[in-house]
C-alpha cells in the first residue's frame, strides 16, 4: 500500500500539515518496502494549481490512502469519481508524519502464508506448525 501525508517540510519527525491542498510537501511511505519519500507539492501557495491537480498527481504516485487533518470538498469528489477504492482516514493534526506511518504498520494485516504458499505446495499439513512471536 501506497499512503501519502500532507507534510510542511520534508522532515517525518514534523507534525501532519493541516492544509492538505496548499501544503509543500507530501510524504509518501510504501508499506511494503519501508521506503519514505516526499513528493513536492505542485500546489504551492504561489501557483494556482487546482485541489483536483493535486489529487491526480498523487494518484499518478500511485497513492492508496492518505491521511489528513481536512480535505477539501472538490479533492473529496474528484477522489471519490477517480479512484473509488482510495481510503481518506482523518487524524488529529498534533501526530508526527512518523506517528502516522508507525500507526499505519500496526494497521495491516499479517500476511497469510496460506494466501503466498497455498497448503497444497508443502510437503506436509501446515496444521502441524505453530506460530510463535
Amino acid at each position: 500500500m501506497i499512503i501519502a501525508i500532507p507534510a510542511n517540510t520534508n522532515n517525518p519527525e514534523d507534525k501532519i500539515s493541516t492544509d492538505f491542498v496548499t501544503t509543500n510537501y507530501f510524504a509518501i511511505h510504501n508499506t511494503e518496502t519501508k521506503e519514505t519519500n516526499f513528493l513536492n507539492n505542485p500546489n504551492t501557495k504561489n501557483n494556482t494549481i487546482s485541489a483536483v491537480d493535486v489529487g491526480k498527481e498523487l494518484l499518478t504516485a500511485g497513492v492508496n490512502k492518505i491521511y489528513t487533518v481536512t480535505i477539501e470538498e472538490d479533492l473529496q469528489a474528484f477522489l471519490n469519481t477517480e479512484a473509488p477504492n482510495l481510503e481518506i482516514e482523518k487524524v488529529d493534526d498534533d501526530q508526527t508524519i512518523d506517528e502516522i506511518i508507525n500507526q499505519t504498520a500496526k494497521q495491516l494485516p499479517e500476511p497469510d502464508i496460506t494466501t503466498v504458499f497455498p497448503e497444497s505446495s508443502f510437503p506436509f499439513p501446515l496444521s502441524n506448525i505453530s506460530a510463535t512471536k
